[in-house]
């Protein structure tokens, strides 16, 4: 799919907007080269940036299947690469899984949870999307407080070779967009 028929979400502080190849730099150096920011990733035997290629394709990819993907977070005032976050499906499911991250500049100023709130309220109120999931590695508290926020359950748990991976799930019927918004620029 086009760039130009994936919506940009804009929310207080925030924009997600279509990837673009120019954001694979950031995405591969400042992201997927990071080991602070990848080491809750699933480990691929790929450089940082054919990793940076091939979320650009998933991304795209799903829109054009689904009608929902990924976007690029970026902050309004400097449409720079901060981070992404996806609404996929999840492994041979027809469920869907969102998932995030944020370059380590990023951490610590709400990005996190002002992004997949208007991530989620735009699959729920926009894509017609059901139900989300979310994986998390129980290491990975920050996370995990997110999706706590947003009103998402812990599901099931499943063993690691270190630790366990926590299913989180959130329905429509019980998410409750608060104070949030965001605008849709198509």
């Amino acid at each position: 799919m086009d760039n130009e028929r994936i919506p940009s979400l804009e929310t207080d502080r925030l924009l997600l907007r279509p990837p673009e190849e120019g954001d694979l730099p950031a995405w591969a150096q400042e992201f997927f080269a990071d080991t602070q920011v990848a080491r809750y990733i699933s480990k691929r035997p790929l450089t940082p940036m054919q990793r940076a290629e091939r979320a650009l394709q998933v991304a795209r990819a799903t829109w054009a299947a689904r009608s929902i993907g990924g976007w690029v977070i970026a902050h309004k005032a400097n449409p720079m690469f901060l981070g992404a976050i996806n609404i996929e499906p999840l492994d041979d499911t027809h469920e869907l899984e969102i998932g995030y991250g944020l370059i380590s500049r990023a951490w610590g100023k709400g990005y996190t949870t002002e992004a997949v709130r208007a991530a989620v309220r735009y699959a729920f109120e926009g894509a017609g999307v059901p139900r989300l999931t979310a994986r998390v590695v129980d290491a990975n508290t920050a996370s995990s407080r997110v999706l706590d926020k947003l009103g998402f359950s812990l599901e099931r748990e499943e063993p690691l070779e270190e630790g366990r991976l926590l299913y989180y799930t959130l329905v429509k019927e019980k998410f409750a967009p608060g104070d949030s918004f965001y605008l849709l620029r198509s």
